[in-house]
């Protein structure tokens, strides 16, 4: 636990470490000199709220990149939700899906003339929203988010 100990110019308060003695910043929540977390110190690979740290098998690895890829080189084709398919997240691909259909759509088989660059627009906000939602996906199952 740190203790609070008034300043010389009694103006703000100093907070000071009761494992290492050293003054420290309390926003963290933890001791930026000796890692300790209220007081304990941290074991070694532990977050800095005292969790574990992530842990996660090389086939989960594999398939966060598979998925990153699959979002990101046919989602440069007008191809969105295949990410979302290798993470399991069968809801929100099929929504990508949709939007690809309906791009698809527009594109070739029923052309709107003079909103082509509409589509380009909207092809476009769709790529980056599908592509941060695969990066969200993966990081959650690699435990880097919570």
């Amino acid at each position: 636990m740190m203790s609070q100990e008034p300043s010389d110019d009694g103006m703000h308060t100093v907070f000071v470490c009761a494992e290492c003695g050293k003054i420290t910043d309390p926003s963290p929540g933890f001791c930026a000199h000796c890692g300790s977390v209220n007081g304990r110190a941290v074991q070694p690979g532990a977050q800095p709220d005292g969790s574990p740290a992530p842990v996660f098998d090389d086939s989960t690895a594999k398939k966060a990149m598979f998925a990153t890829m699959l979002a990101l080189l046919p989602g440069l084709f007008d191809v969105f939700g295949l990410g979302h398919i290798a993470m399991g997240k069968y809801v929100r691909a099929a929504l990508f899906l949709v939007c690809t259909a309906l791009l698809m759509f527009f594109r070739f088989i029923h052309p709107l003339e003079g909103y082509s660059v509409y589509l380009d627009y909207a092809s476009l906000g769709i790529f980056i929203l599908q592509a941060v939602d695969v990066y969200l996906i993966v990081n959650r199952a690699l435990g880097l988010r919570r």
